[in-house]
């Protein structure tokens, strides 16, 4: 299976960990639209292509679609600005998860993406138990969330057997003003989901609990 990546403590709980935060999180992208530049890296509706939906069923398929083509920039896009910071931390443990079958020099170009981004190599603790303090530990040099989290993606994207985690099917969807709740169903397990609505366009919060 190849050695263990970074970040990642020797045991089978941080693989259902990951799952559960990629289907609640990663695949559960909120808006954004871009910055002047079109970068889309300070918030809604200030440049660059429009982000978001018109409803949060649109945001799901929207953000749906994007996986499956492993478009990351156009994924990025649909993330409220407050939920970003969360997909880069995501992308970081599954490009960590990607090495495993890669062997010693799938890490060491996993730690140069590190580098080059301002990840550290190793971190203390287990970051499963607080993904929310880790996220921000991991993420505190980190000058360009966004490109950081495309070259995470894409790098895990190269890995054997790699391929995007099916969000399941977006059902029970309840609007009261600008949020909206709804549940993800996959193989008949439910997961709650929160939408907002920012700048006249939907949005999915995401979240690092599982």
């Amino acid at each position: 299976m190849g050695t263990m990546p970074p970040y990642v403590p020797s045991t089978e709980d941080p693989m259902r960990f990951v799952t559960a935060i990629v289907v609640a999180g990663l695949a559960l992208a909120g808006c954004g639209g871009g910055d002047e530049s079109g970068t889309g890296s300070n918030g809604p509706g200030k440049g660059g292509p429009q982000a978001g939906a018109d409803s949060p069923e649109a945001a799901w398929k929207g953000m749906s679609e994007s996986m499956e083509k492993k478009d990351w920039k156009g994924a990025w896009r649909y993330a409220s600005p407050d939920s970003r910071k969360n997909l880069t931390f995501i992308a970081a443990i599954v490009a960590s998860f990607s090495t495993m079958s890669g062997g010693d020099e799938a890490q060491k170009q996993m730690l140069e993406i590190g580098k080059k981004h301002g990840i550290p190599e190793k971190m203390e603790g287990n970051p499963f138990e607080d993904p929310v303090k880790a996220g921000d530990e991991m993420l505190a040099n980190v000058k360009d969330p966004e490109a950081a989290f495309i070259d995470l993606m894409t790098f895990a994207a190269k890995s054997e057997g790699f391929k995007p985690i099916d969000q399941g099917e977006l059902k029970d969807v309840k609007t009261e003003g600008d949020k909206a709740t709804g549940k993800s169903v996959k193989e008949g397990k439910e997961k709650d989901v929160t939408f907002q609505k920012i700048d006249g366009r939907w949005c999915a919060v995401v979240d690092l609990q599982p």
